[in-house]
């Protein structure tokens, strides 16, 4: 390859040495990828490509946990109502506020597994519930912070052992930490953790999503892509200069491998791009003190490492010290969600999951010399095509490429980086040479880059500035602050409800403050001009600050008038975590209610689902909920929908109501034929209002619908002699039946058939003919398909309904292809009869 187009490829892995092991992916609602920053706070990291997810949940599996663990955890937060000005688009912040300030309210939804993926979208957990819109390691705006070709490619030498080591003790500390805060709730609330289990479920899961984050070093340091120091420290601070961290980061993406970076950019030429030290390649082996000497894979190879007996080792040991961890942590807790059962597949040995067990392997010296340049597979040659790295070109390349960020710099560290790259190429091919199954390169012998050391040099506790502090995150009710400690606990409020409690104790007059706001919000109301944007917008803040009232009264709630009338059987949550904690009292049908009604807040909200039409098996259906507020159609509120029981799935559980109070998703059935529920709820600030909606799906037996095929009989027609005879086959369509309330032109109700022959490609016409059972409305009895023109869409036949009750239904079709030469001669001719009963 050309030293040009060489240094193009050299130039693309600049960003490549910010690729976790095995994959990470944040979704949009539609399907797209996140935009990096705060975009991706607010996505879904679960989707097509999320290797690190599928680990985290494979591992719970195989740990004994209970799968509602991984349950969506909701978290209903409250902000100030500003926007964050983004490349992506404006977006409502998601930095919880002070109560003081609260002005809108937002949901994230995500599951404990998703978060096995955090460390590849931010820096820390509290970097994430600040929205992703703050920079914890330097004075940089958000989106460049969050950035892999720049300040996260410099800095993730904590994805490589041993620095993922440190993080996963770090983090794996505090899951541990969490879990026995869990449990002591649990013991503490006694007799009434039952009534509010939900409080202990939600810890529970908060300390499991910290073990999620925690993994992601573990799953990483098996990634034989990781296995060696890579230059750099996780702290900014530590670097000369920005520069100096990214040029370390793209060489280390020269060993490391690009396929996830490269693979979409190719011509057509390269199909792949299987970088030696990940892909499944020979010679490429890592080693550890107990293990041995074993062939190894990397990110994006998930499949082979679970499923190829080469990786057994590396797979079992892998999952032992994922199970380890994960089932230290359950068991720390109350185990609110259902015992720990027993690790579910044999072969898993016992494991201290922060030792060297876990984190002792290391690549062998050939390994990383095969790992050091970019494998190509080409169209037409048999085996990939190595491109090795020389100094000059990738001294070249990644500076040049490097030097927006720092032009001077770029000039000042050329020679020392082209000859550092120098020493690493010799000593590497040295070493591969003459100690090819040794480590001693991967464990930090490869020297210094740029005067920056291979990161076991950077080990400190706490591994990192950013990292997230020890608990307990005790909770500041009113202080403007974007603390970590502030940040988390307000963000997982529900999940620290004993911290909250222990926050108002000393605070009582908070509550009435929360109300009073309302209060005065509800004066400034009156006085604006209704229907204006000042209008709207104080509506939008008392919205937000009832709910957050509401959201903090109901734990000091006592249900009653006063101190001498109350039901004594249902203490308030906080009363139950400690006797001293103030009280209020109100009165409703629910504890929602009451609070509200105490906060001055009329939940005028009404919710209900509109009828669902019978869908068949797999089929699919729109489901709307109708929402007013006041009697009138509320337009922009967002309407949560879940199925309460029944399989199929929601295309979308949350959806905004349009200017007729309407929002509708789609729903597809599943297999199962019975009566379900779908739920339609409206958040905390429209009061918790929720309803239901009955959801059918039809037998097949009970009605007329099912799938139609019958044997074919085909006669075949040579017209033209001199042409040689040959047979046409007829694909044996299926006749799809969709029930119906669909009015034919006679205005009698009928059933459709629907008849599906997308095979058929070429100048055909098919006539129907009613069999002896039914009759077929004549005006529907013929269909032509164009020369070379594939039906597009299926042929819909109607049936008349007293027909359609005669057993057994029937039905034949009859079609006749011709084909004619240039001449206009018929050369071929057949007539396919199709006969069907119904299954």
């Amino acid at each position: 390859m050309r030293r040009a187009a060489w240094g193009a490829f050299v130039a693309a892995l600049v960003t490549a040495a910010s690729a976790s092991a095995y994959d990470s992916k944040c979704y949009l609602a539609d399907g797209g990828a996140c935009a990096e920053g705060p975009q991706a706070a607010r996505g879904r990291w679960i989707g097509p490509s999320d290797e690190h997810r599928q680990l985290f949940v494979a591992g719970m599996q195989s740990a004994g946990l209970p799968a509602d663990l991984n349950d969506t955890l909701e978290l209903t937060v409250f902000t100030d109502g500003t926007r964050k000005a983004t490349e992506a688009g404006s977006l409502p912040t998601l930095i919880p506020a002070s109560l003081d300030e609260v002005a809108d309210v937002q949901v994230r939804r995500l599951t404990a597994a998703e978060f096995a993926q955090l460390p590849d979208f931010g820096y820390s957990l509290f970097d994430w519930a600040l929205g992703l819109e703050t920079c914890p390691v330097d004075a940089v705006d958000a989106e460049t912070c969050h950035l892999f070709a720049g300040h996260m490619g410099a800095l993730n030498s904590n994805h490589f052992v041993p620095q993922s080591k440190a993080f996963y003790g770090h983090y794996h500390a505090l899951a541990l930490a969490r879990a026995g805060e869990c449990k002591a709730t649990s013991v503490t609330l006694g007799a009434d953790a039952a009534r509010f289990a939900d409080v202990v479920r939600d810890c529970e899961k908060e300390a499991l999503l910290l073990e999620a984050v925690a993994q992601h070093y573990l799953q990483d340091a098996w990634s034989s892509g990781h296995m060696w120091s890579r230059w750099g420290s996780p702290d900014r601070a530590a670097f000369p200069s920005l520069l100096r961290g990214v040029a370390v980061a793209a060489t280390a993406g020269l060993i490391h491998g690009a396929r996830a970076l490269l693979k979409p950019n190719l011509s057509e030429r390269v199909i792949d791009v299987p970088d030696a030290l990940c892909a499944p390649s020979l010679g490429v082996e890592w080693s550890h003190p107990d293990q041995g000497r074993n062939a190894g894979v990397g990110d994006l190879y998930l499949s082979e490492l679970r499923n190829d007996a080469r990786f057994a080792t590396q797979n079992t040991m892998l999952t032992s010290c994922a199970v380890t961890g994960m089932r230290a942590v359950y068991a720390a807790t109350a185990q609110a969600h259902g015992p720990l059962g027993p690790p579910v597949p044999s072969g898993l040995i016992s494991v201290d999951p922060t030792s060297d067990a876990c984190f002792g392997q290391r690549a062998t010296n050939f390994a990383l010399l095969r790992g050091f340049g970019v494998d190509l597979e080409v169209v037409g040659v048999p085996v990939p095509v190595h491109l090795g790295v020389t100094p000059a070109v990738a001294a070249s390349v990644v500076l040049n490429s490097a030097a927006a960020l720092d032009e001077n710099e770029s000039a000042v560290i050329g020679t020392q980086f082209a000859f550092d790259l120098i020493l690493l190429s010799a000593a590497l091919e040295f070493h591969a040479v003459t100690n090819p199954f040794g480590t001693n390169m991967a464990s930090g012998g490869i020297g210094p880059l740029v005067d920056i050391e291979p990161n076991g040099a950077y080990l400190h506790s706490p591994p990192a500035p950013y990292v997230d502090p020890a608990l307990p995150w005790a909770p500041t009710p009113r202080a403007r602050t974007t603390a970590p400690v502030a940040a988390l606990s307000r963000t997982f409020h529900r999940a620290h409800a004993a911290d909250w409690c222990a926050a108002f104790t000393s605070e009582a007059p908070t509550l009435d403050a929360l109300r009073d706001r309302v209060t005065t919000l509800d004066d400034a109301i009156a006085a604006a001009v209704p229907g204006s944007a000042a209008h709207q917008g104080l509506l939008t803040t008392r919205d937000a600050q009832c709910a957050a009232c509401a959201e903090f009264t109901a734990r000091h709630l006592r249900f009653g008038t006063g101190p001498g009338s109350y039901d004594t059987t249902r203490e308030p949550l906080c009363t139950s975590l400690n006797p001293a904690s103030p009280v209020v009292y109100g009165q409703g049908a629910s504890l929602a209610e009451a609070a509200l009604g105490r906060c001055g807040c009329r939940a005028d909200f009404s919710i209900s689902v509109r009828p669902v039409s019978t869908v068949r098996p797999s089929g699919s259906t729109s489901i709307c909920a109708d929402v007013t507020r006041g009697g009138a159609p509320a337009e922009g509120v967002t309407v949560t929908f879940s199925l309460v029981s029944g399989g199929g799935s929601l295309a979308g559980d949350v959806v905004s109501t349009g200017a007729d109070g309407a929002a509708c998703t789609t729903w597809t059935a599943g297999t199962t034929v019975g009566v379900f529920s779908v739920r339609a709820a409206l958040g905390p600030s429209q009061g918790s209002v929720s309803a239901t909606g009955a959801l059918r799906v039809q037998s097949a037996s009970a009605s007329v619908f099912g799938d139609y095929r019958g044997p074919l009989s085909c006669t075949v027609f040579d017209i033209r002699l001199p042409l040689a005879s040959r047979n046409y086959t007829c694909e044996q369509p299926r006749y799809g039946l969709s029930l119906g309330s669909t009015v034919l032109s006679s205005g009698a109700s009928g059933v459709r058939f629907t008849i599906n022959l997308s095979s058929i490609n070429c100048g055909v016409t098919i006539r129907f003919r009613p069999a002896a059972s039914g009759l077929i409305d004549a005006s529907r009895h013929e269909f032509s398909v164009e020369e070379d023109n594939r039906m597009a869409a299926p042929f819909d036949l109607y049936r008349l309904t007293g027909a359609a009750t005669v057993s057994p239904a029937e039905l034949a079709f009859t079609n006749f292809y011709e084909r004619a030469n240039s001449l206009g001669v018929v050369q071929e001719r057949s007539e396919c009869t199709y006969r069907g009963a119904r299954e």
